[in-house]
């Protein structure tokens, strides 16, 4: 802990000390493009982590051998459309 504010001090004290006052323009499509850039990291993680979450619930359920309810939702769903077709047919 004392390295890292060792760092952290010798690190703001460089910036300060070698900083240069610059005369510049930031045009407001550079903020812009910063926001789709952070955007656009935000989509890419979420979704890396989306994956690697079902990843790991698959690996979880294996591991512990619990079964997916999806399977049996699916079949009530076809059972009752079924009977509603049938009663519809005749």
């Amino acid at each position: 802990m004392r390295k890292l504010f060792r760092y952290l001090y010798f690190s703001v004290a460089f910036f300060f000390l070698f900083m240069v006052p610059v005369q510049a323009y930031i045009d407001p499509s550079v903020m812009t493009y910063a926001i789709q850039a952070v955007a656009g990291v935000a989509i890419a993680l979420g979704t890396v982590f989306g994956l690697y979450w079902r990843k790991l619930l698959k690996v979880l359920r294996t591991v512990f051998k619990v079964r997916s309810n999806k399977h049996a939702e699916n079949e009530i769903y076809r059972s009752r459309n079924k009977e509603s077709y049938d009663a519809k047919r005749y």
